[in-house]
């Protein structure tokens, strides 16, 4: 394969993204409340985990990034390291929800019963992190 048809192959995958995060529109507007706070910087603090996720990743996202554009060049395309990619930052974003905090005011821990900031009786922050891999 000449130099120039592994340029094609990789100007090929130029647009197949990885994305991470909620796809359901309320999930995804709570969480973005609670990624930045609220806007009087009261209640709720901020809790974000998406950033936080990603800047603890970066030697990851590198290499599996790199092993993506490796595999274009290949001509077997770059999904599958960019899947385990998304993979990868999902399952770090449900850690850090699981260690989310600050801590829930006294009166929300009493309503809830429990202080599990981001979390509640249905999980639809932490259930509703997903990944998927297309066209940008």
């Amino acid at each position: 394969m000449s130099f120039l048809d592994t340029l094609r192959r990789i100007a090929e995958a130029d647009g197949v993204a990885v994305r991470v995060g909620w796809t359901d529109p309320e999930v995804a507007r709570i969480q973005a409340i609670n990624e930045a706070g609220s806007r009087d910087g009261k209640r709720p603090p901020a809790r974000p985990v998406l950033l936080p996720a990603l800047d603890a990743s970066a030697e990851l996202i590198a290499s599996l990034t790199g092993r993506a554009v490796a595999e274009a060049a290949a001509g077997r395309g770059p999904e599958r390291a960019l899947d385990e990619l998304g993979r990868r930052l999902a399952d770090e974003v449900r850690a850090r929800i699981y260690s989310a905090g600050p801590a829930n005011a006294p009166s929300t821990i009493a309503r809830k019963g429990y202080d599990a900031p981001l979390r509640g009786p249905r999980d639809r922050i932490l259930d509703g992190v997903t990944h998927e891999v297309g066209r940008a």
